[in-house]
Formats: structure tokens, C-alpha cells, sequence
């Protein structure tokens, strides 16, 4: 990455309320001290980020979700649009939801989950029927989770689900999904990568 798209990058995540600087004269960036970041999973593991968003005025939500390894690589990433104005908190058990089923089709195993959304991570430590509006969502994404032989769903800041709420962000402006196995858009590797380089 040149500093031309290292200089484009920090201001692009300032916007998204990101603060990030130069540590030194080569341009090398480096995240504050005291804030949230993506911490990487076990070697032996792939980290699942979920996240949702809502355009109540167009009608239309989005599903994001991001897969990467212990070296921060992107292994599989989700943008998927959905019509209608569905409650945020079905937002996000849908994105959850969808993630795993991907992850089930394309053979992805010893699984971290992590997402912002507080109320859907704590149904996954619930034995009982959820009896919600989204009910029946949480219930397979239950019965989902007990397909991985290592499953971990932890809560997680906004800011340290960046890359997933990027991609939620993205499927509100697409009428198809867009769905990623290691390569992607150059836009999507970058946010990859900054977002890693700035764990503290």
C-alpha cells in the first residue's frame, strides 16, 4: 500500500469515526491508545464479524459479515442487501444467521463469533426458546452454532466491528449480494488490512 492510499484510507475511517495517525516518517499508521479494535482469533480458528443496517426512509436493510484468519487475512466476507423495513434487532440476527449458514456451504470450521449487537450475542448463552419477533431466526442460528467444533459468540464495540458494519453499510447500495472467498474488491482489502495494523 502506497502512502498515497494510506493517507486516503485515514480519512476515509476518521469519517467513520476512526482516528487514526502516522507513527513515524515512513507513514506506517497506528491506532490511539484506550480504544476498541478487531482482535484476531486463535490460530486454529476463523473469526466471524456480523453486523446490520437500516434505511428506514428507502425501505431496505443490510446484512454484513466479514471472515478472517489469525493473520488478519480476509477469508470470506457477505453484503447482502434485503427489502423492507425490518426491526434492527432482526437485522442482525438475520446477518448472524447468514453468516453462519456461508459458513456451513463453504466448509469454514472452528468459528469465533463477534458482533455490536448486545441482545442478539446473549440470546447464544439462552438454552431456552426465544418467543421474540425474531424468534425463529435466533432458534436456527442455535441450532447452527452447534455444527462448529470450536464456537465462542462474543459482544464486541462498534469499533471493533468496523469491516462488518462497512459491508452492512455497502448492501444498502446493492441490488445483489456480494459475496467474497479470499479475493474481493480493493476497497474491501484495504479496510481489511487497516483495520488489523491497528491493533494496540
Amino acid at each position: 500500500m502506497d502512502p498515497t492510499e494510506i493517507t486516503s484510507l485515514a480519512g476515509e475511517w476518521q469519517n467513520h469515526g476512526v482516528h487514526i495517525r502516522d507513527s513515524n516518517k515512513a507513514g506506517n499508521v497506528t491506532c490511539l491508545q484506550n480504544r476498541v479494535v478487531w482482535t484476531a482469533p486463535r490460530v486454529v480458528s476463523l473469526k466471524m464479524n456480523f453486523d446490520g443496517a437500516c434505511d428506514v426512509k428507502n425501505g431496505v436493510c443490510g446484512l454484513g459479515m466479514v471472515f478472517r484468519d489469525h493473520q488478519g487475512l480476509l477469508k470470506g466476507a457477505l453484503a447482502v442487501p434485503q427489502v423492507g423495513n425490518i426491526p434492527p434487532r432482526s437485522v442482525e440476527a438475520l446477518a448472524l444467521l447468514h453468516g453462519l449458514r456461508f459458513a456451513i456451504h463453504v466448509g469454514f470450521s472452528n468459528l469465533e463469533v463477534e458482533g455490536d449487537a448486545l441482545s442478539v450475542i446473549n440470546t447464544q448463552h439462552d438454552s431456552s426458546d426465544d418467543l421474540s419477533f425474531e424468534g425463529h431466526i435466533i432458534d436456527e442460528v442455535k441450532f447452527l452454532v452447534k455444527s462448529f467444533p470450536i464456537r465462542s459468540c462474543h459482544f464486541v464495540k462498534r469499533e471493533g466491528n468496523k469491516v462488518a458494519h462497512r459491508l452492512a453499510k455497502e448492501a444498502l447500495n446493492v441490488s445483489q449480494p456480494l459475496l467474497c472467498l479470499e479475493s474481493g474488491p480493493s476497497w474491501l482489502h484495504q479496510f481489511v488490512s487497516v483495520d488489523f495494523h491497528c491493533e494496540v
